[in-house]
Protein backbone atom coordinates (compact mmCIF):
# COMPACT_ATOMS: atom_id res chain seq x y z
CA UNK A 1 0.00 0.00 0.00
CA UNK A 2 1.35 3.14 -1.09
CA UNK A 3 0.33 7.38 -1.30
CA UNK A 4 0.95 10.73 -0.89
CA UNK A 5 -0.66 13.68 0.64
CA UNK A 6 0.46 15.82 -1.95
CA UNK A 7 -1.01 19.33 -0.89
CA UNK A 8 -3.88 21.34 1.08
CA UNK A 9 -5.56 24.53 -0.32
CA UNK A 10 -8.62 26.14 -0.39
CA UNK A 11 -10.07 23.75 2.59
CA UNK A 12 -9.23 20.26 0.79
CA UNK A 13 -6.95 17.44 0.94
CA UNK A 14 -5.17 16.45 -2.60
CA UNK A 15 -3.06 13.13 -2.68
CA UNK A 16 -3.68 9.39 -3.86
CA UNK A 17 -3.58 5.97 -2.17
CA UNK A 18 -3.01 2.77 -4.26
CA UNK A 19 -3.13 -0.91 -3.19
CA UNK A 20 -1.54 -3.34 -5.79
CA UNK A 21 -3.23 -6.44 -3.59
CA UNK A 22 -6.28 -4.89 -4.03
CA UNK A 23 -8.68 -4.41 -7.02
CA UNK A 24 -11.39 -1.58 -5.75
CA UNK A 25 -10.21 2.16 -4.93
CA UNK A 26 -8.78 2.18 -0.90
CA UNK A 27 -11.21 4.05 1.13
CA UNK A 28 -8.72 6.51 3.28
CA UNK A 29 -9.59 8.40 6.30
CA UNK A 30 -7.82 11.68 7.19
CA UNK A 31 -6.24 12.21 10.72
CA UNK A 32 -5.17 15.74 12.05
CA UNK A 33 -2.95 15.40 14.94
CA UNK A 34 -4.03 11.79 15.43
CA UNK A 35 -7.83 12.91 14.97
CA UNK A 36 -10.07 11.22 12.37
CA UNK A 37 -11.17 14.87 10.41
CA UNK A 38 -12.51 13.09 7.37
CA UNK A 39 -12.63 10.13 4.74
CA UNK A 40 -12.97 9.53 1.32
CA UNK A 41 -12.10 7.47 -1.57
CA UNK A 42 -8.88 7.24 -3.39
CA UNK A 43 -10.63 6.74 -7.24
CA UNK A 44 -10.43 10.23 -8.84
CA UNK A 45 -8.16 9.83 -11.94
CA UNK A 46 -4.85 11.36 -12.35
CA UNK A 47 -2.81 11.25 -15.74
CA UNK A 48 0.47 11.91 -13.41
CA UNK A 49 -0.19 8.47 -11.69
CA UNK A 50 -0.54 6.69 -14.73
CA UNK A 51 2.37 7.48 -16.27
CA UNK A 52 3.86 6.11 -12.76
CA UNK A 53 3.02 3.10 -13.27
CA UNK A 54 0.07 3.68 -10.48
CA UNK A 55 -2.62 1.36 -11.62
CA UNK A 56 -4.58 2.90 -14.48
CA UNK A 57 -4.29 6.43 -12.55
CA UNK A 58 -7.25 6.33 -10.22
CA UNK A 59 -6.13 6.53 -7.26
CA UNK A 60 -6.15 10.01 -6.13
CA UNK A 61 -8.75 11.66 -3.80
CA UNK A 62 -9.91 15.24 -3.01
CA UNK A 63 -11.08 15.48 0.40
CA UNK A 64 -13.14 18.48 2.14
CA UNK A 65 -11.70 19.44 5.37
CA UNK A 66 -14.00 20.28 8.50
CA UNK A 67 -14.08 23.86 8.85
CA UNK A 68 -12.99 22.66 12.72
CA UNK A 69 -9.77 21.93 11.42
CA UNK A 70 -9.17 24.99 9.18
CA UNK A 71 -7.62 27.30 11.99
CA UNK A 72 -4.87 28.36 9.56
CA UNK A 73 -1.80 26.21 11.59
CA UNK A 74 0.74 23.66 11.05
CA UNK A 75 -0.23 20.40 11.97
CA UNK A 76 0.53 16.50 11.27
CA UNK A 77 -1.25 14.90 9.42
CA UNK A 78 -1.68 11.00 7.92
CA UNK A 79 -3.70 9.27 5.76
CA UNK A 80 -4.49 5.80 6.86
CA UNK A 81 -6.94 2.90 4.92
CA UNK A 82 -9.83 1.01 6.56
CA UNK A 83 -7.40 -0.78 8.51
CA UNK A 84 -6.02 2.07 10.04
CA UNK A 85 -2.84 1.30 8.67
CA UNK A 86 -0.79 4.83 8.02
CA UNK A 87 -0.69 4.80 4.18
CA UNK A 88 1.15 8.46 3.60
CA UNK A 89 1.83 10.96 6.40
CA UNK A 90 2.96 14.63 6.69
CA UNK A 91 4.70 15.92 9.94
CA UNK A 92 3.92 19.70 9.45
CA UNK A 93 1.14 20.82 6.91
CA UNK A 94 -0.46 24.56 6.80
CA UNK A 95 -4.02 23.66 7.17
CA UNK A 96 -6.26 26.90 6.21
CA UNK A 97 -9.63 28.42 6.37
CA UNK A 98 -9.60 28.04 2.76
CA UNK A 99 -7.43 30.04 0.02
CA UNK A 100 -6.43 32.84 1.61
CA UNK A 101 -3.90 35.77 0.77
CA UNK A 102 -1.10 34.27 2.87
CA UNK A 103 -1.10 30.73 1.58
CA UNK A 104 -1.51 31.99 -1.99
CA UNK A 105 1.46 34.22 -1.80
CA UNK A 106 3.05 30.98 -0.15
CA UNK A 107 3.09 29.14 -3.11
CA UNK A 108 4.07 31.97 -5.76
CA UNK A 109 6.95 30.94 -8.01
CA UNK A 110 10.66 31.92 -7.30
CA UNK A 111 9.88 35.51 -9.78
CA UNK A 112 7.62 36.65 -7.48
CA UNK A 113 10.28 36.09 -4.30
CA UNK A 114 11.74 39.13 -2.27
CA UNK A 115 14.39 41.48 -4.15
CA UNK A 116 17.26 39.73 -2.72
CA UNK A 117 16.40 36.40 -3.41
CA UNK A 118 15.38 36.96 -6.72
CA UNK A 119 18.80 38.81 -7.61
CA UNK A 120 20.51 35.66 -6.35
CA UNK A 121 18.43 33.28 -8.59
CA UNK A 122 18.78 35.41 -11.30
CA UNK A 123 22.41 36.10 -11.32
CA UNK A 124 22.64 32.24 -10.21
CA UNK A 125 20.65 31.33 -13.74
CA UNK A 126 22.90 34.11 -15.60
CA UNK A 127 26.18 32.20 -14.71
CA UNK A 128 25.31 28.80 -15.79
CA UNK A 129 23.70 29.99 -18.84
CA UNK A 130 20.26 28.73 -18.18
CA UNK A 131 18.90 32.20 -19.38
CA UNK A 132 20.33 34.56 -21.90
CA UNK A 133 20.48 38.09 -21.31
CA UNK A 134 17.63 38.89 -22.94
CA UNK A 135 15.51 36.74 -21.20
CA UNK A 136 16.87 38.16 -17.73
CA UNK A 137 15.90 41.30 -18.62
CA UNK A 138 12.32 40.27 -19.59
CA UNK A 139 11.85 38.66 -16.04
CA UNK A 140 13.13 41.68 -14.53
CA UNK A 141 10.71 43.89 -15.83
CA UNK A 142 8.03 41.21 -15.69
CA UNK A 143 8.78 40.82 -11.96
CA UNK A 144 8.36 44.63 -11.53
CA UNK A 145 5.71 46.10 -13.84
CA UNK A 146 3.50 42.58 -14.12
CA UNK A 147 3.94 42.27 -18.22
CA UNK A 148 6.48 41.78 -20.84
CA UNK A 149 5.19 42.59 -24.68
CA UNK A 150 6.63 40.77 -27.02
CA UNK A 151 6.20 42.12 -30.93
CA UNK A 152 5.76 40.60 -33.89
CA UNK A 153 6.04 37.01 -32.09
CA UNK A 154 3.27 35.16 -34.15
CA UNK A 155 3.70 34.87 -37.64
CA UNK A 156 0.90 36.33 -39.67
CA UNK A 157 0.53 33.19 -41.66
CA UNK A 158 -0.96 31.50 -38.92
CA UNK A 159 -3.69 34.20 -37.61
CA UNK A 160 -4.96 34.60 -40.33
CA UNK A 161 -5.59 30.53 -41.02
CA UNK A 162 -7.33 30.91 -37.75
CA UNK A 163 -9.52 34.02 -38.63
CA UNK A 164 -10.18 31.78 -42.07
CA UNK A 165 -11.18 28.96 -39.11
CA UNK A 166 -13.65 31.20 -37.77
CA UNK A 167 -15.34 31.78 -40.70
CA UNK A 168 -15.94 28.11 -41.51
CA UNK A 169 -16.99 27.32 -38.13
CA UNK A 170 -19.85 29.96 -38.59
CA UNK A 171 -20.29 28.15 -42.07
CA UNK A 172 -20.90 24.55 -40.11
CA UNK A 173 -20.68 25.30 -36.39
CA UNK A 174 -18.27 22.55 -34.38
CA UNK A 175 -18.76 21.21 -31.13
CA UNK A 176 -17.48 24.29 -29.47
CA UNK A 177 -18.62 26.39 -26.57
CA UNK A 178 -19.74 30.64 -26.91
CA UNK A 179 -20.33 32.95 -24.10
CA UNK A 180 -21.52 36.45 -23.93
CA UNK A 181 -22.70 38.71 -20.60
CA UNK A 182 -25.95 37.76 -21.53
CA UNK A 183 -25.62 34.34 -21.46
CA UNK A 184 -25.25 32.54 -17.35
CA UNK A 185 -23.34 29.77 -18.62
CA UNK A 186 -22.21 28.33 -22.11
CA UNK A 187 -24.02 27.41 -25.07
CA UNK A 188 -22.87 25.22 -28.17
CA UNK A 189 -22.10 27.67 -31.03
CA UNK A 190 -24.47 25.77 -33.01
CA UNK A 191 -27.27 26.72 -30.86
CA UNK A 192 -26.66 30.79 -31.21
CA UNK A 193 -25.96 30.45 -34.94
CA UNK A 194 -29.44 32.12 -35.95
CA UNK A 195 -29.37 34.47 -33.25
CA UNK A 196 -29.50 37.89 -34.49
CA UNK A 197 -26.61 40.40 -33.58
CA UNK A 198 -24.86 37.44 -31.44
CA UNK A 199 -21.78 37.96 -33.30
CA UNK A 200 -21.62 41.56 -32.67
CA UNK A 201 -21.78 41.37 -28.90
CA UNK A 202 -18.54 41.19 -26.85
CA UNK A 203 -18.24 37.58 -26.57
CA UNK A 204 -15.71 35.01 -27.02
CA UNK A 205 -15.26 31.45 -28.54
CA UNK A 206 -14.07 28.87 -25.88
CA UNK A 207 -10.80 26.74 -26.83
CA UNK A 208 -10.97 27.02 -30.44
CA UNK A 209 -7.46 25.21 -29.71
CA UNK A 210 -9.26 22.32 -30.14
CA UNK A 211 -11.05 22.34 -33.60
CA UNK A 212 -8.59 25.09 -34.95
CA UNK A 213 -4.86 23.22 -35.80
CA UNK A 214 -3.37 27.00 -36.29
CA UNK A 215 -5.00 28.09 -33.08
CA UNK A 216 -2.91 25.60 -31.36
CA UNK A 217 0.13 26.33 -32.31
CA UNK A 218 -0.13 30.13 -31.70
CA UNK A 219 -1.26 29.06 -27.90
CA UNK A 220 2.11 26.49 -28.19
CA UNK A 221 4.22 29.41 -29.24
CA UNK A 222 7.67 29.04 -28.61
CA UNK A 223 8.57 31.86 -27.55
CA UNK A 224 5.55 32.27 -25.17
CA UNK A 225 6.19 28.65 -23.58
CA UNK A 226 9.96 29.82 -23.05
CA UNK A 227 9.17 32.79 -20.78
CA UNK A 228 6.05 31.14 -19.05
CA UNK A 229 8.40 27.87 -18.57
CA UNK A 230 11.35 29.89 -17.30
CA UNK A 231 8.75 31.90 -14.68
CA UNK A 232 7.04 29.28 -13.32
CA UNK A 233 10.19 26.69 -13.34
CA UNK A 234 8.36 24.03 -14.57
CA UNK A 235 7.16 22.35 -17.74
CA UNK A 236 3.71 24.16 -19.12
CA UNK A 237 0.62 23.07 -19.84
CA UNK A 238 -1.92 25.47 -21.18
CA UNK A 239 -5.13 25.37 -19.66
CA UNK A 240 -7.71 26.65 -21.94
CA UNK A 241 -7.78 29.70 -24.97
CA UNK A 242 -10.52 31.97 -25.49
CA UNK A 243 -10.87 33.64 -28.68
CA UNK A 244 -12.67 37.04 -29.07
CA UNK A 245 -13.51 39.37 -32.10
CA UNK A 246 -14.54 41.95 -30.40
CA UNK A 247 -13.79 44.18 -26.94
CA UNK A 248 -15.22 42.32 -24.14
CA UNK A 249 -15.69 45.94 -22.28
CA UNK A 250 -14.55 43.84 -18.98
CA UNK A 251 -14.28 45.90 -15.69
CA UNK A 252 -10.97 45.42 -14.05
CA UNK A 253 -9.85 41.78 -12.38
CA UNK A 254 -6.80 39.67 -11.86
CA UNK A 255 -7.00 36.01 -13.51
CA UNK A 256 -6.30 33.59 -10.49
CA UNK A 257 -9.46 34.18 -8.60
CA UNK A 258 -10.93 32.92 -11.68
CA UNK A 259 -8.89 30.34 -13.39
CA UNK A 260 -7.63 27.39 -11.22
CA UNK A 261 -5.25 24.58 -10.80
CA UNK A 262 -3.50 22.52 -8.35
CA UNK A 263 -0.97 25.53 -7.58
CA UNK A 264 -3.53 29.08 -7.60
CA UNK A 265 -0.19 31.26 -8.02
CA UNK A 266 1.30 29.12 -10.56
CA UNK A 267 -0.16 31.09 -13.58
CA UNK A 268 0.59 33.01 -16.57
CA UNK A 269 -1.86 34.43 -19.44
CA UNK A 270 -0.65 35.52 -23.09
CA UNK A 271 -2.53 38.33 -25.28
CA UNK A 272 -2.38 38.22 -28.51
CA UNK A 273 -3.30 40.72 -31.18
CA UNK A 274 -4.82 38.90 -34.29
CA UNK A 275 -5.22 42.51 -35.86
CA UNK A 276 -3.94 46.15 -35.49
CA UNK A 277 -6.04 47.36 -32.79
CA UNK A 278 -7.57 50.53 -32.37
CA UNK A 279 -8.30 52.49 -29.68
CA UNK A 280 -12.34 53.13 -30.32
CA UNK A 281 -12.09 49.39 -30.67
CA UNK A 282 -12.14 48.45 -27.04
CA UNK A 283 -8.66 47.70 -26.45
CA UNK A 284 -7.25 45.39 -23.51
CA UNK A 285 -5.91 47.72 -20.43
CA UNK A 286 -3.89 47.18 -17.78
CA UNK A 287 -2.39 49.05 -14.49
CA UNK A 288 1.35 48.55 -14.46
CA UNK A 289 3.10 47.38 -11.28
CA UNK A 290 -0.58 46.22 -9.45
CA UNK A 291 0.63 42.60 -8.84
CA UNK A 292 2.74 43.92 -6.46
CA UNK A 293 0.96 46.90 -5.11
CA UNK A 294 -2.28 45.85 -4.69
CA UNK A 295 -3.28 44.12 -1.81
CA UNK A 296 -4.88 40.30 -2.36
CA UNK A 297 -8.54 40.85 -2.05
CA UNK A 298 -9.65 38.65 0.37
CA UNK A 299 -13.67 37.42 -0.14
CA UNK A 300 -16.08 37.22 2.65
CA UNK A 301 -16.07 33.71 3.20
CA UNK A 302 -11.84 34.34 3.61
CA UNK A 303 -10.73 33.28 -0.27
CA UNK A 304 -9.31 34.69 -2.13
CA UNK A 305 -11.59 33.23 -5.26
CA UNK A 306 -14.47 35.06 -6.84
CA UNK A 307 -16.91 32.00 -6.63
CA UNK A 308 -19.82 32.86 -8.58
CA UNK A 309 -21.02 36.22 -9.56
CA UNK A 310 -23.36 38.74 -7.45
CA UNK A 311 -22.19 41.87 -6.11
CA UNK A 312 -19.34 39.94 -3.66
CA UNK A 313 -17.63 40.18 -7.26
CA UNK A 314 -18.65 43.99 -7.97
CA UNK A 315 -17.40 44.98 -4.96
CA UNK A 316 -13.81 42.80 -5.55
CA UNK A 317 -13.92 44.96 -9.16
CA UNK A 318 -14.56 48.21 -7.33
CA UNK A 319 -11.85 47.49 -5.06
CA UNK A 320 -9.20 46.63 -7.50
CA UNK A 321 -10.35 50.05 -9.78
CA UNK A 322 -9.92 52.28 -6.47
CA UNK A 323 -7.13 51.38 -5.12
CA UNK A 324 -5.43 51.14 -7.78
CA UNK A 325 -6.16 54.94 -8.62
CA UNK A 326 -5.05 55.68 -4.30
CA UNK A 327 -2.06 54.37 -5.48
CA UNK A 328 -1.56 56.85 -7.99
CA UNK A 329 -1.33 53.65 -10.81
CA UNK A 330 -1.28 54.72 -14.34
CA UNK A 331 -4.13 52.65 -16.79
CA UNK A 332 -2.29 51.86 -19.84
CA UNK A 333 -4.74 50.72 -23.57
CA UNK A 334 -2.40 48.06 -25.20
CA UNK A 335 -2.96 48.99 -28.80
CA UNK A 336 -0.60 46.38 -30.64
CA UNK A 337 0.41 45.48 -34.09
CA UNK A 338 -1.43 41.90 -35.63
CA UNK A 339 1.30 39.52 -34.08
CA UNK A 340 2.08 41.19 -31.20
CA UNK A 341 1.83 39.71 -28.00
CA UNK A 342 1.33 40.75 -23.90
CA UNK A 343 2.58 38.14 -21.00
CA UNK A 344 0.92 38.90 -18.34
CA UNK A 345 1.25 37.97 -14.18
CA UNK A 346 -1.91 36.57 -13.04
CA UNK A 347 -2.44 39.62 -10.31
CA UNK A 348 -1.81 41.77 -12.79
CA UNK A 349 -5.61 44.17 -12.88
CA UNK A 350 -6.56 44.37 -16.18
CA UNK A 351 -10.08 44.27 -18.41
CA UNK A 352 -11.51 45.67 -21.54
CA UNK A 353 -12.02 49.64 -22.39
CA UNK A 354 -15.01 50.66 -23.96
CA UNK A 355 -16.37 50.01 -27.34
CA UNK A 356 -16.64 53.62 -28.72
CA UNK A 357 -16.81 52.26 -32.13
CA UNK A 358 -19.18 49.43 -32.17
CA UNK A 359 -18.30 48.55 -36.24
CA UNK A 360 -14.51 48.23 -35.01
CA UNK A 361 -13.43 44.28 -34.40
CA UNK A 362 -10.53 43.72 -31.25
CA UNK A 363 -9.62 40.11 -32.75
CA UNK A 364 -7.70 38.69 -29.96
CA UNK A 365 -7.07 35.35 -28.51
CA UNK A 366 -5.92 34.58 -24.67
CA UNK A 367 -4.27 31.98 -23.70
CA UNK A 368 -3.85 30.30 -19.27
CA UNK A 369 -0.75 28.40 -18.77
CA UNK A 370 0.03 26.55 -15.27
CA UNK A 371 2.55 24.11 -14.52
CA UNK A 372 1.63 20.49 -16.32
CA UNK A 373 2.19 18.98 -12.36
CA UNK A 374 -0.48 21.37 -11.40
CA UNK A 375 -3.14 20.35 -13.80
CA UNK A 376 -3.03 16.53 -14.56
CA UNK A 377 -6.71 16.29 -15.61
CA UNK A 378 -8.89 18.45 -17.72
CA UNK A 379 -11.34 20.82 -16.01
CA UNK A 380 -13.53 20.27 -19.11
CA UNK A 381 -13.44 16.39 -17.88
CA UNK A 382 -12.49 15.94 -14.08
CA UNK A 383 -13.46 12.91 -14.15
CA UNK A 384 -11.99 10.95 -17.30
CA UNK A 385 -8.61 10.12 -17.85
CA UNK A 386 -7.38 13.35 -20.43
CA UNK A 387 -6.32 12.87 -24.10
CA UNK A 388 -2.47 14.61 -23.73
CA UNK A 389 -1.20 16.71 -26.84
CA UNK A 390 2.63 17.27 -27.32
CA UNK A 391 3.62 20.81 -28.87
CA UNK A 392 6.97 22.11 -29.01
CA UNK A 393 7.76 22.35 -25.10
CA UNK A 394 4.43 22.14 -24.06
CA UNK A 395 0.81 20.25 -23.49
CA UNK A 396 -2.76 20.44 -23.56
CA UNK A 397 -5.60 18.35 -23.54
CA UNK A 398 -7.85 17.24 -26.46
CA UNK A 399 -11.49 18.01 -26.20
CA UNK A 400 -13.83 14.90 -25.56
CA UNK A 401 -16.67 16.08 -25.92
CA UNK A 402 -19.53 14.28 -27.67
CA UNK A 403 -19.10 14.26 -31.49
CA UNK A 404 -16.12 16.36 -31.08
CA UNK A 405 -13.38 16.04 -33.95
CA UNK A 406 -9.89 17.26 -32.49
CA UNK A 407 -7.48 19.50 -35.01
CA UNK A 408 -10.84 19.57 -37.63
CA UNK A 409 -8.90 22.37 -39.38
CA UNK A 410 -6.06 21.42 -40.46
CA UNK A 411 -2.95 23.62 -41.02
CA UNK A 412 -0.11 22.56 -43.73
Amino acid sequence: MQGSIDNVHNGKCYGWAFDDQSQPPVAVSIYIDDKRAAEGVANQYRADLESAGIGDGHAAFVIDIPESFRDGHYHAMEVRSEAGTVIASRNEILVVPRLTPTEFARTAPWVDSDDDAFQTELSRRLACSEITEDLAEKLAFFRENGFVAIEQAIPHRLIDKVLDDVERAWDSPPTILVLNNTLKQPVLMQDVIQSPGFRSTSFRYLDFHNVSDACAEIMMNPQVLDFVRTYLDADIAAMQTLLFENGTQQRSHQDFPYVHSLKPASLAGAWVALEDVDPDAGPLFYWPKSHRLVKTYEFEDGTVLAEGDGEHVRRYEEYLENTCRELGLEKVQFTPKKGDVLIWHSALVHGGSTRNNLALTRKSMVTHYTTRDAYPFDRRHPQTPPVTVQRHSGIYYASQRDGHQEGLYSFD
